[in-house]
């Protein structure tokens, strides 16, 4: 439990939703918990026992939340839905999955994709494949979740908007992919200036891509009609003298440093392979307020 002085918190997180705990300062600052309850200035937290599955609490640390929160500052946010981000009525829906836009997700290996039905009689809603006609516009689009877009009606756009986090930006990263967002609505590069921090330091680098961290790019994200993935890893040469440490793009002969580019979107998902896993991997706030 944590409680929160001269709050009463009952009524806010009555409206509907689900809400959840971000740590802003302190020790476990960008940390989040979701909230299973609250009454009057106190919330009891979920305990999570698996950071990597598609299913909620989308807790950043297992089991019960530490001591150490104690004095820390917290927000309480509520999170955004699949329904909310990719409303009904500005998608286009069909009584087949293989005509209706997408949305898809990767967590843990496996791939969670929601189809948006229309049958031409009820309003149209969002369904999973392999679930039924559920409807799954409830469904949580945690923090730091990345997901693809498969529109395949009309040309259309997704209006985001919101309050940006002033706090590090807490993102499990599990061994092998994951499909990611950067927690910030910024272009940010891997090492450079405000960057990803993805450093040798927590990142695995080898002469080889296949055992290397590394991260894939959709191209159809920054050229349309293009397919495939380009790919980038992290580059190390170590016990070598001298020491080559460096983000480089598959297939460039030269090695070129990719480090200070821009080439992780705000606005766009990438595939991280991670080779041992990054329980805490921390992007720290790429602006001040």
């Amino acid at each position: 439990m944590v409680r929160i002085p001269s709050a009463d918190l009952t009524t806010l997180l009555a409206s509907g939703g689900t809400f959840y705990l971000e740590v802003t300062s302190g020790g476990f600052e960008g940390h989040r918990f979701d909230i299973a309850s609250a009454s009057g200035s106190t919330i009891t937290l979920t305990n999570d026992s698996d950071l990597y599955s598609a299913d909620a609490p989308d807790n950043t640390l297992t089991g019960p939340p530490p001591a150490g929160l104690v004095g820390s500052e917290v927000v309480v946010r509520r999170h955004w839905t699949l329904g909310e981000n990719f409303p009904v009525d500005s998608f286009g829906g069909t009584d087949d999955r293989n005509t209706a836009d997408q949305v898809q997700m990767f967590t843990s290996g496996t791939w969670t994709i929601f189809w948006l039905y229309d049958d031409g009689v009820a309003a149209p809603y969002w369904v999973a494949m392999g679930s039924g006609a559920v409807d799954q516009g409830a469904s949580v689009l945690a923090p730091g979740r990345g997901m693809f877009f498969n529109n395949r009606t009309a040309p259309g756009s997704i209006l985001a908007y919101g309050a940006v986090r002033e706090n590090d930006f807490i993102r499990p990263l599990e061994s092998g992919s994951n499909l990611v967002g950067g927690g910030y609505p910024i272009d940010q590069s891997a090492t450079g200036t405000g960057s990803r921090m993805m450093d040798a330091g927590d990142f695995t680098g080898t002469r080889d891509f296949k055992t290397a961290d590394s991260f894939f790019f959709w191209k159809t994200d920054t050229v349309i009609g293009e397919k495939g993935y380009d790919t980038y890893y992290l580059l190390d040469n170590t016990p070598k003298v001298p020491l080559v440490q460096r983000w480089v793009k598959v297939g460039d002969a030269s090695l070129l440093a990719r480090d200070s580019e821009l080439l992780l979107l705000g606005s766009r998902s990438v595939f991280l392979r991670s080779a041992t896993g990054l329980e805490t991997y921390t992007i720290p706030s790429p602006w001040a307020p």
